[in-house]
């Protein structure tokens, strides 16, 4: 399957994003090859706003995210509600952090709608069916430092788009392992709970 576009759906919020830096707390700037590099918590502060523009981006623009309390073993969490018409599509084919872009020297796990472009991951995409032949292409990078322009060339050659074509966007690998190991020491039962029945949903899907 083709024709969803989401790599130019994620461009499009890519540069709203870019808008919005400001208000955002995220920071923009252009590698010397040309490729884009959006910073959303590496070395900038982010925030609630730039993680639910993050999300959005992560799902190809398929996605649509808003803030909604979570309640869990009696204690207030902040949360979001999530939900698309192309749950495959967007989520495994676009969101799911499941390319390790690692040339020497650099390493961060990929998601994002180039993944569907690159499709290195070919036993998943030859599962699910889904391709994008796209001009370019949008990255989100979970990783502690940023993007040079060895890593958008090492990018090109796997996905087949000019670093000029790249949109990259970061969060802080480091946070996200804080906020996970914190929140699995209060509700340890409840998230091992939840994971494996992402594992079974994942199982389904192979």
């Amino acid at each position: 399957m083709t024709g969803l576009g989401m790599n130019e759906r994620a461009w499009a919020l890519a540069d709203r994003l870019v808008e919005r830096a400001a208000d955002l707390r995220i920071a923009v700037h252009t590698l010397a090859n040309g490729a884009r590099v959006v910073d959303a918590g590496v070395g900038v502060p982010g925030g609630f706003a730039a993680g639910l523009a993050l999300a959005e981006l992560c799902m190809g623009g398929l996605g649509h995210v808003e803030f909604a309390p979570l309640t869990i073993g009696g204690e207030s969490w902040p949360g979001v509600h999530v939900w698309t018409d192309h749950p495959a599509e967007s989520c495994m084919a676009s969101q799911y952090a499941g390319w390790a872009i690692d040339p020497e020297g650099f390493f961060a796990m990929g998601s994002g709608p180039l993944r569907a472009k690159a499709r290195v991951e070919r036993e998943l995409f030859g599962k699910l069916g889904y391709a994008e032949d796209a001009p370019r292409g949008v990255l989100v990078l979970e990783a502690r430092t940023l993007p040079t322009d060895d890593v958008a060339a090492w990018v090109a050659g796997k996905a087949g788009v000019a670093p000029a074509a790249q949109s990259f966007s970061l969060s802080n690998s480091s946070t996200n392992e804080l906020l996970s190991s914190t929140y699995r020491s209060r509700t340890s039962r409840r998230v091992t709970l939840i994971w494996r029945c992402f594992r079974v949903l994942l199982r389904g899907i192979r």
